[in-house]
């Protein structure tokens, strides 16, 4: 013999455990959390003075593109493509200690393409300063418990796009030659992984 459970006790159910099963879940998080990751944008970076942007004094102040008479080439159709995550360096460290990474290193942008296509017409069809380079000082650090071993690693954030090189003719259509992608940089990454 089959014994029925009634509709409204089931609910019941369901509701306390949607209720309580979170916050349990969320209460165990922070010390229990094998790993936690911080991002740092470019402009968080600048606040603290921790990136300094280097001007270029090779980029002309008049784009190529702009004095092309015929047999012009562009770039159009960017799209982003993926997050790139380049790994810079890390450190371990047994407990009880503090640990902690400060490094300056320089970060550059950059392109590819399977046409000849030169950086200033790559900037000006992505958008973004393809050849740009900055120096970044990468500082984090934190307590580890007695007993414990961590590991902390820093990464480069980019940004990937691809993009089509595009050619216009002095007579007829334009017609696409070629395809590239270009990377911009976004931030650094920390991440504390809570074992070594």
């Amino acid at each position: 013999m089959r014994r029925q459970v009634p509709l409204p006790l089931v609910l019941a159910a369901v509701l306390v455990a949607a209720l309580v099963g979170p916050a349990t879940v969320a209460a165990a998080a922070p010390w229990q959390q094998p790993e936690v990751v911080t991002f740092v944008s470019r402009a968080e970076l600048i606040r603290q003075g921790l990136l300094k942007p280097v001007t270029s004094t090779s980029t002309p102040s008049v784009s190529t593109q702009a004095l092309c008479l015929w047999d012009c080439i562009y770039v159009t159709n960017k799209r982003y493509l993926r997050t790139v995550k380049p790994f810079v360096t890390m450190v371990q460290g047994n407990g009880p200690t503090t640990m902690s990474i400060d490094i300056t290193r320089s970060v550059k942008n950059s392109f590819s393409a399977t046409v000849s296509v030169s950086a200033e017409v790559v900037t000006a069809g992505v958008g973004f300063n393809v050849e740009r380079t900055e120096s970044v000082t990468y500082r984090s650090s934190t307590s580890v418990p007695n007993g414990a071993c961590w590991t902390l690693r820093a990464y480069n954030v980019f940004y990937e796009y691809a993009f089509e090189v595009w050619q216009e003719p002095f007579v007829g259509s334009d017609r696409k030659i070629g395809s590239g992608t270009a990377r911009d940089f976004k931030g650094i990454e920390f991440r504390l992984t809570k074992a070594c």
